[in-house]
């Protein structure tokens, strides 16, 4: 059975585009770590063109709003901000 790159089928500049908003959503959450620590210790963020779109501490809460992002949401960067007594634990 061969690839799907023999088969013809080659992703389009979309799929790239997001993995790479996707990336630079990532990269800014981890520069801007101790802010984020700071200010959402604790809560669910959701991370869209570089900036902190949504936070809760309602785990439910954060799927149905990662669900209304629709297209969006592949290039959305989720992560549980942990608690500083959390980070020492670890």
């Amino acid at each position: 059975m061969g690839s799907l790159i023999e088969a013809g089928y080659i992703p389009g500049a979309e799929v790239f585009g997001t993995v790479r908003e996707y990336g630079k959503n990532s990269n800014w959450f981890r520069q801007h770590f101790d802010e984020m620590q700071e200010r959402y210790a604790g809560q669910v963020v959701l991370v869209l063109n570089k900036e902190v779109v949504f936070s809760t501490e309602d785990t439910e809460e954060a799927r149905r709003r990662l669900r209304s992002l629709g297209d969006q949401i592949d290039s959305c960067y989720v992560r549980c901000v942990p608690r500083v007594e959390e980070m020492r634990m670890m």
